[in-house]
């Protein structure tokens, strides 16, 4: 790596086979680092040069909890590395956050612990706060900072592309006032890039200059260096979105160090929902888990005692069924995955299923903590402002009515306005072009809604039958064109057309 000659980064296929027989032919003492991916390629490569990595090297893994917490979705990539990893004499396990012993991944179960103290170690508080919107909490306190200035930089950790789009727009922040860093990549789970969410906010990285509003997900929680001696960290999360929660344990304390040289570095803020309601409690939740893995395993025993060309015929169960895995024709049970989901379930609804909890397990990381709202003047008073994501249209039309009808004077009505045109625009445009009566009397059907509003907003018949037949076609399936012809006969008798649906009417 540039910053450091003697050590040699394998990432991304960055390097390939020329480089590391390169590498090791010209260094004495040899230092390479590597991805998850990576890490089994590098370990052939030596080997086919005559060297035994096992024996000659020493295995460092720096924050092993990532291994824990990315066990599912790069299961591959963690499994061969726990693979190869087997095999070294030498080898250690490190991070500043582990994760408790009884859900250590299988692989390091029989390895020693040794607990290094620091005791000048910084202690942290955590204003940790209950609200029932929180990326409109921490919109409004955005939208004060930028009306009232300060010297104050704000760095806010949410792992969701789509809550910080939600959050600048709802504070009315301009490009040049934030920056946004995230991950370039597409999720396999989106059509729309992160760039294409965000529109005209750019992605920058940490390298870019700080901006008084800055925002972060998953990608920078761990492993980034921040710098800004007036910045200040808030953590949001959302009551919907399980990935925005992060761990008490681990994942809080890592973004707790990711400013570097703040002045603020013993202060984070932080903004939660509760979870939503779930009647089982994590005890319950762990007897229910040891129950399948126990079936799991009953089951790996009889399609072990199975013919090959059955094992292959019951592969799509296999790949289906909780916890089992194949390794090496051989079925087994996956007990890192049963640990995983019962970590998850706890996080969600353990940490986050009440104050008391949330207090208790920072507490228990080694925080400091109050629930200090009053630390935030211009936003207390948004506290108990419910949430817009799940509330039926008709709460949220008629709160937007009453709103209006009141010229929307008062400082939060303004706040909770703009939210809701942000949020679900489809309010703002019923109750402009049709009127609260009619939405009432419309029983506040959003799809007649929005039909009544294509009619009365379009002067050409052949606009409104087009935008009508696009909103009420089922997206990315096939369609008889019968059917599709019983679709257009209706929206003709809607429209008052008198004509008759024709198959040729499609080709317009």
């Amino acid at each position: 790596m540039a910053s450091n000659p003697e050590l040699l980064g394998i990432y991304g296929g960055v390097k390939g086979e020329d480089e590391i027989i390169k590498y090791i032919g010209s260094h004495r003492q040899k230092k390479i680092a590597t991805t998850y991916d990576s890490f089994p390629f590098v370990c052939d490569v030596l080997i086919s040069q005559g060297l035994d990595p096992y024996k000659d090297f020493f295995l460092f893994v720096d924050e092993w909890h990532q291994l824990f917490n990315s066990y599912k979705f790069r299961n591959q990539a963690a499994k061969h590395l726990l693979e190869y990893a087997a095999n070294f004499e030498r080898k250690t396990y490190v991070s500043a956050t582990p994760v408790p012993r009884e859900y250590w991944l299988k692989e390091l179960q029989d390895l020693p612990e040794y607990i290094l103290e620091w005791p000048s170690a910084l202690k942290v508080n955590v204003n940790s706060n209950l609200v029932k919107d929180p990326l409109a909490y921490m919109a409004r306190l955005c939208k004060s900072k930028l009306e009232n200035g300060g010297d104050d930089n704000y760095h806010i950790f949410n792992n969701s592309v789509e809550g910080i789009t939600k959050m600048v727009r709802l504070a009315g922040l301009l490009p040049e006032d934030c920056r946004i860093v995230c991950s370039q990549n597409t999720s396999r789970y989106s059509k729309k890039s992160n760039q294409e969410k965000l529109g005209e906010y750019r992605i920058q990285t940490t390298l870019d200059p700080v901006k008084p509003f800055n925002f972060y997900t998953s990608t920078c929680f761990e492993g980034q260096d921040i710098f800004d001696k007036n910045g200040r960290i808030f953590i949001v999360s959302e009551p919907h979105k399980d990935h925005t929660k992060v761990d008490i344990m681990t994942t809080l304390p890592q973004i707790c160090g990711r400013i570097r040289d703040s002045k603020y570095n013993a202060e984070i803020n932080q903004f939660y929902a509760e979870s939503p309601y779930k009647d089982v409690s994590l005890e319950e939740y762990k007897e229910s888990i040891k129950s399948q893995v126990e079936e799991a395993e009953r089951d790996a025993v009889l399609l072990n005692q199975t013919s090959d060309n059955c094992k292959e015929l019951l592969k799509g169960y296999i790949n289906k069924a909780p916890f089992l895995d194949v390794v090496k024709d051989k079925i087994v049970v996956d007990e890192n995955l049963a640990n995983l989901e019962i970590v998850n379930y706890g996080i969600v609804n353990g940490q986050y299923a009440m104050q008391c909890n949330m207090n208790a397990s920072l507490a228990e990381a080694g925080f400091n903590v109050t629930n200090d709202l009053e630390a935030y003047n211009p936003c207390k008073e948004l506290k108990n402002l419910v949430s817009i994501e799940k509330t039926p249209f008709k709460e949220i039309f008629e709160e937007y009515a009453s709103i209006r009808e009141n010229n929307g004077l008062y400082n939060l009505n303004c706040f909770r306005r703009n939210q809701i045109e942000i949020e679900k625009p489809l309010v703002k445009e019923a109750y402009e072009v049709l009127g609260a009566s009619k939405v009432r009397e419309m029983k506040y059907h959003q799809s007649n809604i929005k039909r009544e509003i294509i009619k009365r907003e379009h002067e050409t018949k052949d606009t409104k039958v087009f935008l009508m037949l696009d909103e009420m076609l089922p997206r990315q399936v096939s369609i008889p064109k019968s059917e599709i012809k019983e679709i257009l006969t209706d929206i003709y008798k809607e429209l008052g057309m008198t004509q008759k649906a024709k198959a040729t009417d499609l080709k317009k």
